[in-house]
Parts: C-alpha cells; sequence; structure tokens
C-alpha cells in the first residue's frame, strides 16, 4: 500500500540501547560501552579508540586464519 502512513521495518526486539547506529540490550550496551571507556583512557579520542579495537580485531583474525592451514 503506498503511500500509507505508520512504521514500517522490523520491530527491535527487546533492543533499546542506541550505540553507533545500532540498537542493543542493556548487556550488549555494558560490554561494549566497557570497553570503549578502557580504550578511551588509553588513546584519548572515540575514533582513535574504534580504529584501534579494530585493529586488534584484524590481528586476531589473522592469527586464527593462519593456525587453520
Amino acid at each position: 500500500m503506498a503511500g500509507a502512513k505508520g512504521r514500517s521495518g522490523r520491530k527491535s526486539q527487546g533492543k533499546i540501547k542506541k550505540m553507533f547506529g545500532y540498537r542493543y540490550t542493556e548487556e550488549e550496551y555494558a560490554y561494549l560501552n566497557d570497553i570503549l571507556f578502557k580504550a578511551r583512557f588509553t588513546y584519548k579520542t572515540t575514533s582513535r579508540s574504534i580504529l584501534e579495537i579494530f585493529k586488534y580485531y584484524d590481528e586476531e583474525m589473522s592469527k586464527k586464519r593462519i593456525d587453520k592451514i
């Protein structure tokens, strides 16, 4: 029905906290916030913290790929 007003898309399924444009449950949000807080303390800015977290994740995934060979 074109032009119908109302909500569209999927429901949040109990996810109520929002971070980085996504919704998370209370537990997920607390976990992400804790990690980001620790990283911010070390790297001083949010953007640098996120960059370092992804670098660490990439290194760990590379190690797992090498271990499988």
